[in-house]
This record gives structure tokens, sequence and C-alpha cells, in this order.
């Protein structure tokens, strides 16, 4: 594994990548941004940034991925952005839920 270079804020990925946040967004996202890049809940994300821009997020259905698919929508990335998620926030599945 290489060297990685982060932790990008939201502001500063969305100079790097081309895209934009609402207000809104931004908040949401900072509310749940792990500032120290070690994710302690399943809404936590954070990002690194060498050679590409990789995004971890705490669980697929999160908050935080929905608002990066969200902006991706409206202003596609200009790069390539990888989305990894934390094993460590899988989902447990309830009765009823078979997986």
């Amino acid at each position: 594994m290489g060297l990685r270079m982060g932790n990008l804020s939201p502001e500063q990925f969305a100079e790097r990548v081309g895209t934009e946040f609402t207000a809104e967004e931004i908040a949401e996202l900072r509310s749940v941004w792990s500032q120290n890049a070690e994710l302690t809940g399943p809404e936590d994300w954070h990002i690194f940034d060498s050679p590409t821009i990789s995004v971890t997020v705490g669980r697929p259905g999160g908050r935080a991925l929905a608002t990066f698919i969200r902006a991706n929508d409206r202003r596609p990335f200009n790069r390539r952005v990888d989305f990894d998620l934390d094993a460590r926030w899988k989902s447990v599945p309830q009765e009823g839920n078979k997986r």
C-alpha cells in the first residue's frame, strides 16, 4: 500500500473533484466527518488523496454516501474517486431480513 495523504474536508474534496455541495450538505458532512481518519460510527466518513481520492464510509446506505452521490449527480466528479466501506460497520441482519 502506498502513501496516503488526507484527511480532506468536504470543501477540499469538492474543489479537487470539481463538484459542489449545498450549505445543508456541507453541514451534514461536517457533522459526521471523522477528522482523525478513524471511523467511530456507521455514519462517519473520511477521505484520503494520493494517488487517487478514496472516500471511506461507515455503511453503504448512510447519509454521507448519499450526499456524495447527489453531488456527483449534479456535477460529475472530474477525476476518479474510489468509495470504500469500513468493514467494522456492516449491517446486522434482523429478523425477517435474510441475507
